[in-house]
């Protein structure tokens, strides 16, 4: 409204929408998945998220792939489920809150989150057995979801009453790299580390002497460093073939 000569005068109406802040944004890994949750920002229809490459600047403007949840899903689901949307090398996360006005879709401040990544490793193991069925040997191979030089360290770990739950639970076993020969290239150790970790697992084999061991071994990351550790995932065998029982014949 104005004031011209004493009179009001009305002019045109126009309609503005505001949306709160998001605040609270936490994303956490399930090794297959990734749920992003965050406190709903007052006023919003939808949220939507754009990816970004790790350390980018919202300001500079967001053009990568992204996705869009109402509150009604976010409120079913208990966040925003993003199952195999995110690059395995990381990225980074840009929510914000959608309104609309008059048709018109208005969005709100961004927030921002990084998002580390994670290599995903699966390993095999063989046991051979003597001719009365009794473990003598436990051969390790691992798989990479994507090609790296080098790998993370490891430590096979021997519990004779159960299923060893981690590093520290159970005896750590010698092993040591096999060459193209099958023959052992290297002296034993209580380590692992494979010069290289393949997506078709071509990788050298490593070898364990498991004469008169009992119960099961089972292959653990050897990473001190927790936020390392936060971004690497070992996935588990068959839990059969982790078994040192004696087989009948």
């Amino acid at each position: 409204m104005t004031i011209l000569a004493g009179q009001a005068v009305l002019g045109r109406t126009v309609s503005a929408v505001r949306t709160g802040t998001i605040r609270d944004v936490e994303l956490v890994e399930y090794c297959n998945k990734q749920i992003l949750t965050f406190e709903w920002p007052p006023g919003a229809a939808g949220v939507v998220v754009t990816l970004a490459p790790k350390g980018h600047d919202p300001r500079a403007g967001l053009t990568g792939r992204s996705f869009e949840i109402s509150l009604e899903d976010y409120e079913k689901y208990g966040g925003m489920h993003l199952t195999g949307a995110l690059p395995v090398g990381g990225c980074s996360l840009h929510l914000a809150p959608v309104a609309f006005s008059g048709g018109r879709r208005v969005t709100g401040p961004v927030a921002s989150i990084e998002y580390a990544g994670m290599l995903r490793l699966q390993y095999a193991v063989r046991i051979g057995r003597d001719p009365g069925g009794f473990p003598t040997t436990a051969t390790v191979a691992v798989r990479s979801e994507y090609d790296i030089p080098g790998s993370p360290s490891f430590v096979l770990v021997n519990n004779p009453q159960r299923m060893p739950l981690s590093v520290h639970d159970g005896q750590p076993v010698d092993v040591a790299p096999l060459d193209a020969q099958g023959q052992l290239a290297d002296l034993p150790s209580k380590h692992l580390r494979w010069t290289a970790a393949t997506a078709s697992g071509s990788g050298e084999l490593w070898a364990a002497n498991v004469s008169g061991l009992h119960g099961w071994i089972r292959l653990f990351l050897n990473i001190t460093d927790p936020l390392q550790l936060r971004t690497v995932a070992l996935l588990d065998p068959p839990a059969q073939t982790l078994q040192l029982t004696a087989t009948v014949l």
